[in-house]
């Protein structure tokens, strides 16, 4: 592969053989063979490389040991040998770091090919006609709640605990339908567990809708909208707890007297008060110029140092760890789209589409609640595959 010009690689098997042209092929850096061979040659090019065989038919297990590989360098045809076979794995996260690993962000062509390369073969893992079966339990009933409010878990089962003392404290949900969607069936039993103990300790109901699979953060958020008895939605993280008792009925306020009100935000601050989310804007980075990413002015600053006054305010784009929108909008616009993986850009997806109805968005910035960030999220194995899936998201929503 080094000194020639890497022309097609074919694959056959007993039935069928497959052709991939060089231009549909993800050349990538082998740090394992560059090492076998310091002292023989000076690796010039990427010796790996990535690429999709799309199959006319599923290929039988009893066939998978007669799979062939042939690589043909300038006019020279090689047969290669393949030692192993993966199917997928029961983890979609172990699929998805097997699919990223040769995937290079910075090269321009391999994100020009993510539509044809990678994308097809991520939707395969996470399909987005995915669906799931769903149970819910109540432990007490709000009668004409205000609104519902849905709260994805996600791992940290013990955000629970907080959030319902927070809300009793304040009495800031005794008139809202509030509904836990446990997006982790590792987590099912433990939940239900603390749950009981909670409906004893706190007088805030709540219900607790629990999921066969795990959905992701859209997904899990799209089934707890169907539970949702109000026509009003809050959509919160489990790790957002607010600072009074006033923030849900002022945000829910601001979608029952203004027709043209689509989404509704709050200034969300970091366990420190300095500010966390004071809404979100489109920006562009040098290593990727063409893709348009979501920045958060002001991020870290101390609220005294920011410009934005404590106000309500017209914002195109809004975090959804803690919006207000109604229910008929959200299913309106067909809630959070499927498409993005484990979690970004669902948010600013959304906020674009309810901005196409001829509504607008607004940030309550006279609301502060305290968002802890990511938390569920940092459970997830750590890796350049996390960073790579958030350009994965990126190109989607571009």
């Amino acid at each position: 592969l080094d000194k020639g010009n890497l022309k097609s690689v074919s694959f056959e098997d007993a039935a069928d053989k497959y052709r991939i042209e060089s231009k549909d092929i993800l050349r990538y850096a082998r740090q394992d063979v560059a090492e076998a061979f310091v002292d023989e040659i000076k690796l010039t090019t990427q010796p790996g490389f990535t690429l999709r065989i799309p199959l006319t038919a599923p290929i039988p297990a009893k066939r998978l040991k007669k799979l062939k590989l042939s690589v043909a360098v300038n006019d020279t045809e090689t047969n290669v040998l393949i030692p192993n076979v993966f199917n997928l794995d029961e983890s979609p996260l172990v699929n998805v770091q097997r699919v990223m690993n040769g995937w290079n962000l910075h090269n321009k062509k391999h994100r020009q090919l993510c539509d044809s390369t990678i994308q097809p073969v991520i939707k395969n893992i996470f399909p987005m006609d995915k669906t799931t079966r769903s149970s819910r339990v109540d432990f007490g009933l709000v009668s004409s709640p205000k609104a519902s409010v849905i709260i994805p878990l996600y791992g940290r089962y013990d955000f629970m605990r907080y959030q319902l003392s927070n809300f009793s404290r304040f009495e800031s949900l005794k008139d809202y339908e509030v509904l836990y969607v446990v997006d982790d069936p590792k987590i099912s039993h433990a939940v239900e567990e603390l749950a009981k103990e909670l409906s004893v300790v706190f007088p805030q109901p709540f219900s607790v809708i629990t999921l066969a699979e795990n959905m992701g953060f859209g997904g899990a958020n799209n089934i707890g909208v169907k539970y949702a008895t109000s026509d009003n939605l809050i959509l919160l993280n489990s790790d957002v707890l607010p600072k009074d008792g006033t923030w849900a009925d002022k945000m829910i306020a601001q979608i029952d007297n203004n027709d043209d009100v689509g989404v509704v935000g709050a200034r969300l601050l970091f366990e420190d008060n300095s500010i966390q989310h004071d809404g979100m804007a489109p920006m562009v980075l040098k290593e990727y110029p063409e893709l348009l990413l979501n920045d958060h002015p002001n991020k870290g600053w101390p609220v005294s140092l920011s410009k934005n006054s404590a106000k309500v305010a017209d914002c195109p784009l809004l975090t959804a760890a803690c919006i207000a929108i109604s229910k008929s909008l959200f299913e309106e616009v067909g809630g959070f789209d499927p498409a993005y993986v484990l979690g970004d850009f669902e948010d600013s997806d959304l906020c674009l589409k309810v901005l196409e109805t001829g509504k607008r968005n607004v940030i309550c910035r006279d609301i502060e609640l305290n968002h802890l960030e990511r938390q569920s999220q940092n459970l997830v194995a750590a890796g350049d595959w996390k960073h790579k899936l958030t350009i994965y998201n990126a190109i989607i929503y571009n």
